[in-house]
């Protein structure tokens, strides 16, 4: 199998490149996020649909401000023929193609198809084709019971380790199904028989009782024939019975005799309750029809006083706020500032300012003047007078003290004319609270003069009460009789029910007394016929006893039966569980399992070492009994592999994944390793050269295409083909 190229379109980082692949080694190479190991991806998941480390399919679209249209990537590549496989992340569906086959556009069937092209299944591929970083070395780090697992699974006895699993759980499942242990169901057969044959002796008993008690009844009714027997039986059971019944509806009648006195007295009981509440009801009607009026009025009168209660609280909140009104009109008024003056003549003071603004800035320029030069008397440039040194000074002070006299005039001024504010606003301050205090006296007058007269609350409280107090009194009396007209319906019927069935009681006893004579006049019942009955219960009691125990004698039978088909199941199944556990001990991993991987080690430690000759290694290695890889030296010393140099990894890794690729992987003759020298420093893979330019004489000899993504600069030397990405 050969790669021949791969093109990704809006794929991780690439917009839309073109790589193409020569037999031999390929390198990938650039800096570190130009997207080396997402191109081994790409061909990984062309191959198998699944796309390492990315989760969905969509996290494979190239980012962009815009929308980036199709993202795919197409994988043409040699095996037998040549294909071309597309895998579509967005619009345009997946397909694979090729000279002479159907094109496949089912995610699954591609899959599917192309396991079956390339004749190597998914695991060879994720574990000794396409080699992750890091990974490179994954089988000399694994543990010794990972390591195990990895070389069964690399041999392909994974499927032996699932038998046995298999079987170990057939056996606990058979073992779980057995129905019950085998001594229990034994001693089970045992009880079963002796309780038959316990059975069969008391049949033979019941049958001679039975048998007797016949004999018994015919030597009562020697001249008669057996149906004779049973319908004097009969009719001596009917006579008894109707006896009886005769008993029971005489005490009945007795009793309901005696229960309609009691139940007479308590209907006048409860009539006469009946007759004393509608008094009572009729005496409260006209109390409280008395009473309306005073009632009406007391509602009224307490309406009157609770309009009276909010109109004096409403007069009590405008006198509070009448209150405060005149603390507002008691504030003094602003008091006037001492130097209070009514006005500030504005033209006078801003000449005054104007003429001292001129004068400064003579007396600047001349000051200035003066120091620069020295010279006592200067002509001012601005006015053209001489100005002597003295004049200057005492025009200083002059203008120093005109200054501060202005500055205190404008505060004056301003001063009171903040009075003159305050005292506009104090006068219109108060004229608006003597308003609103003539306001609220006049509202308080009228409100007094409407307030409703006082009236006695506490009296008409009573009278509400009280009529209150007899309409509720008249409720309960209603609640009472409608209570006591249900008592006394209940007695009522209680009387007709009890009266028809006395009428109905004396007819049955004139039915029953009839039918006894009717018996005594058609039957001569002789004097032993009390006898005849006892007999026949007992005769049918043994009879049926005798059945019973026929039916038990033949379900134990059948119980014998079934535990003895039951013993033949357990038997087999743990025949079965014996010849099943055989079976598994040999397939344990430490049996036929474990000759065959050491069998396969022995020719996997043959290949490593053959290509470690072909590599010019100084080191040859062999399996021990824990499978792990030793490296044997010239001097015959000999190391764990684990603990061997970088470089001496990187060599015996290189070995092992090509001898697993021809041996395992059906002479595939691709393998893909990304970052295999990751760890290394520039020393020792530059001791490596030798070894890697020998990678390529091997991938030639063998016809294996190798492509190595690498970042290192050294390794290119030993490509035969050299793809640059992030130029």
């Amino acid at each position: 199998m050969r790669f021949q190229s791969l093109q990704l379109t809006n794929y991780c980082q690439f917009h839309d490149v073109l790589l193409d692949f020569q037999p031999g080694v390929n390198l990938i190479a650039g800096p570190n996020g130009s997207g080396k190991s997402n191109c081994l991806k790409a061909l990984y998941g062309a191959l198998t649909g699944e796309f390492r480390n990315t989760g969905d399919k969509s996290a494979n679209v190239r980012i962009s401000d815009t929308d980036v249209g199709e993202s795919a990537i197409t994988a043409k590549f040699f095996c037998n023929q040549e294909y071309s496989v597309t895998r579509s992340f967005k619009q345009r569906g997946s397909i694979l193609e090729s000279t002479g086959m159907e094109s496949v556009t089912k995610e699954r069937e591609i899959n599917s198809a192309l396991e079956s092209i390339l004749g190597v299944s998914k695991h060879i591929l994720d574990q000794y084709v396409f080699v992750d970083q890091w990974m490179m070395f994954s089988f000399l780090a694994a543990s010794p019971a990972e390591r195990v697992k990895f070389l069964q699974a690399l041999f392909g006895l994974s499927e032996i380790e699932e038998v046995w699993q298999t079987m170990g759980e057939h056996i606990t499942k058979v073992s779980a199904s057995r129905p019950a242990d085998l001594s229990i169901v034994t001693q089970g057969i045992a009880d079963n028989r002796r309780s038959f044959e316990d059975l069969q002796r008391l049949i033979l008993s019941k049958q001679s009782e039975v048998k007797a008690i016949q004999d018994e009844l015919l030597r009562y009714v020697s001249t008669v024939s057996m149906q004779a027997v049973n319908d004097l039986s009969a009719k001596v059971n009917e006579y008894y019975s109707l006896v009886q019944a005769l008993a029971t509806v005489t005490q009945a009648i007795a009793q309901l005799e005696s229960g309609f006195g009691q139940l007479s007295t308590d209907t006048q009981s409860v009539e006469t309750q009946v007759t004393r509440c509608r008094e009572t009801i009729e005496n409260l009607d006209r109390s409280i029809n008395d009473f309306h009026g005073f009632y009406v009025q007391a509602i009224s009168q307490l309406s009157s006083a609770n309009d009276r209660a909010k109109q004096l609280k409403t007069i009590q909140q405008r006198e509070a706020q009448l209150a405060r009104l005149n603390a507002q009109l008691a504030v003094p008024a602003p008091q006037q500032p001492s130097n209070y003056v009514s006005s500030l003549d504005a033209a006078f003071y801003n000449s005054l300012q104007a003429d001292l603004a001129s004068q400064s800035v003579c007396l600047k320029i001349v000051s200035l003047a003066r120091a620069s030069c020295g010279a006592a008397n200067i002509q001012c440039p601005t006015c053209g007078n001489h100005i002597d040194k003295s004049i200057v000074d005492q025009s200083v002070e002059a203008l120093a003290f005109l200054e501060v006299e202005i500055s205190n005039k404008k505060r004056l001024d301003s001063e009171s004319r903040l009075y003159d504010k305050q005292v506009e606003s104090y006068a219109r301050q108060r004229d608006s609270t003597l308003k609103a205090i003539q306001q609220e006296t006049q509202v308080i007058a009228q409100l007094t003069s409407q307030l409703p007269a006082e009236v006695n609350i506490e009296e008409s409280q009573s009278i509400i009460e009280q009529y209150e107090g007899l309409v509720a009194d008249k409720n309960k009396q209603l609640s009472l009789l409608s209570s006591l007209n249900s008592k006394l319906a209940s007695l009522q019927t209680a009387a007709q029910l009890n009266s028809k069935r006395y009428s109905e009681l004396l007819a049955e006893r004139v039915s029953i007394n009839q039918k006894i004579d009717a018996i005594s006049s058609s039957y001569a019942i002789p004097d032993n016929a009390n006898t005849i009955p006892t007999l026949f219960s007992e005769f049918t009691n043994a009879s049926h006893a005798l059945e019973v125990m026929e039916i038990k004698s033949t379900t134990t039978a059948t119980e014998i039966a079934r535990l003895n088909k039951l013993r033949l199941e357990i038997e087999v199944k743990s025949e079965h569980v014996q010849q099943m556990e055989e079976a598994r001990s040999i397939v344990h991993r430490n049996g036929l399992p474990s000759m065959v991987t050491r069998d396969h080690l022995r020719k996997l430690e043959v290949s490593v070492n053959s290509f470690l000759v072909q590599l010019s290694s100084e080191f040859r290695v062999r399996i021990d009994e824990s499978l792990n890889f030793v490296a044997i030296f010239p001097n015959n010393k000999e190391q764990p592999a684990g603990r061997l140099s970088g470089g001496q990894k990187v060599v015996l890794a290189l070995a092992f994944r090509l001898s697993v690729n021809i041996h395992y992987a059906q002479g595939f003759g691709l393998l893909c390793l990304d970052e295999p020298t990751v760890g290394l420093d520039d020393l020792r893979i530059d001791s490596l050269q030798q070894v890697l330019t020998e990678l390529r004489q091997v991938a030639k000899s063998h016809q294996i295409q190798i492509i190595v993504v690498s970042h290192e600069p050294a390794l290119v030397k030993m490509a035969d083909h050299v793809i640059l990405l992030g130029q």
